[in-house]
């Protein structure tokens, strides 16, 4: 496991120059057609290509930063039992691993690997950046990674956030203004009961003033269309004094054009993204979801085993 403790270098900060490298280097050993999509001078995408582009296999080289009380080094490999700990183990340079180490042990045909950036961060993602590409118009099909317990999905809602910013002139708490605080608090309520999440709340600065802003960032999971739950929740918030700025917008995956038969996960992934682009996608993977983003994050050794007999077994098929 000596590559997968490689892996796990920091790659939440936007500088994934590291684990580029080392992907570039496992790659030289295959006889792949490998090249980098740069995107910044520390970000970039690396593909590798066998004959031509049937199958995509895409996985994400980023991670969330680490979360709560660890008892094991986040960025190194820890092995207990039949369990191997670290940041991003899950989620999924898990299955990093097993692609690269599937492709030194197998002779891909017609296989096309996309190790993106910035899945996790929101920004504008490295698939995103590929599906613009000309590449993309030639592939046939796709395998997104993530953490489903080696299940196969094809389906998952959209999720959209939001920041929403109430204002008022503020002032003395004598004067009677109007609080912004005291209207958030009141599309709080209206949002909880139709099915929108509170992420944050954030205003005031003392007990005898009546702020001037509160702000709010707010999300949904919907199978419905990224344009109904935008027009939803304008109709729940609009109003004079109130501000709504989309944060991110994901549509749902529906699977209306998978390749295979699935299962329904209620995380977001970038397989919708390919969808959305005509491309049918699966997402598929080593790990749990239970164990992504949380402290002392972790992936079975016998899912990761069977992951890379997974990768190999398709990308040794005739397409």
């Amino acid at each position: 496991m000596e590559l997968l403790d490689k892996l796990l270098v920091q790659t939440h900060s936007g500088d994934y120059t590291e684990i580029v490298d080392t992907i570039l280097e496992e790659l030289k050993t295959t006889e792949a057609k490998v090249w980098t999509q740069k995107i910044s001078p520390t970000k970039a995408n690396v593909m590798a290509l066998w004959g031509e582009s049937k199958l995509l296999i895409n996985c994400h080289m980023d991670t969330v930063p680490p979360n709560g009380d660890w008892s094991v080094p986040s960025y190194e490999l820890t092995k207990k039992g039949e369990k191997l700990y670290g940041l991003g183990t899950s989620d999924t340079k898990g299955n990093l691993y097993a692609i690269l180490t599937a492709v030194k042990a197998c002779s891909p045909k017609d296989s096309l690997l996309l190790f993106s950036v910035d899945e996790e961060n929101g920004c504008v993602s490295g698939v995103t950046h590929f599906l613009a590409d000309p590449i993309a118009k030639k592939v046939g099909k796709a395998l997104v990674c993530e953490p489903t317990g080696l299940e196969t999905a094809t389906s998952h809602p959209g999720y959209c956030s939001f920041m929403i910013d109430t204002h008022s002139e503020g002032g003395h708490s004598s004067i009677g203004a109007v609080n912004p605080i005291v209207k958030t608090a009141e599309l709080i309520l209206k949002l909880e009961k139709n099915g929108f999440n509170i992420g944050t709340v954030s205003g005031g600065q003392r007990g005898n003033i009546v702020p001037s802003s509160c702000s709010m960032k707010v999300s949904k999971r919907s199978m419905t269309s990224t344009d109904v739950v935008n027009a939803d929740l304008l109709g729940l918030v609009g109003q004079p004094g109130v501000k709504v700025t989309s944060s991110f917008s994901g549509p749902p995956l529906t699977g209306m054009d998978a390749h295979d038969e699935g299962v329904h996960v209620e995380f977001w992934t970038e397989a919708a993204l390919f969808e959305a682009a005509g491309i049918p996608v699966v997402v598929f993977g080593a790990g749990n979801i239970e164990q992504a983003h949380a402290p002392d994050e972790y992936v079975p050794i016998d899912q990761l085993e069977a992951a890379v007999e997974h990768f190999i077994a398709l990308m040794e098929a005739k397409k």
